[in-house]
């Protein structure tokens, strides 16, 4: 049985992951709120659409939402650097 340490261990290896992908640092700070929850919803629409379908594809669901966990801590990460969201400034 994989712990919720391990699980948490695999989100932030795939921040990590998507820190090193090329313009993230652009994208990091340029990406709105609402840009956020699209690339979230995106990676679970994947996982829910499989399961409409009743084609549970374990891996790839699991990737989906280890890629989206990972995608809300870069949005958390962007509000708490002050960086602007919706076109505002947002501060700690």
């Amino acid at each position: 049985m994989v712990t919720r340490e391990a699980i948490g261990k695999e989100i932030v290896q795939e921040r990590f992951r998507q820190d090193t992908l090329v313009g993230i640092e652009v994208l990091d700070q340029t990406n709105s709120v609402n840009d956020y929850v699209a690339y979230a919803t995106a990676y679970l629409g994947r996982a829910a659409d499989k399961c409409a379908r009743n084609q549970r594809e374990g891996q790839n669901m699991r990737a989906s939402f280890i890629k989206t966990a990972a995608l809300c801590i870069a949005a958390v990460e962007s509000l708490e650097n002050g960086e602007e969201v919706d076109g505002e400034t947002q501060t700690n």
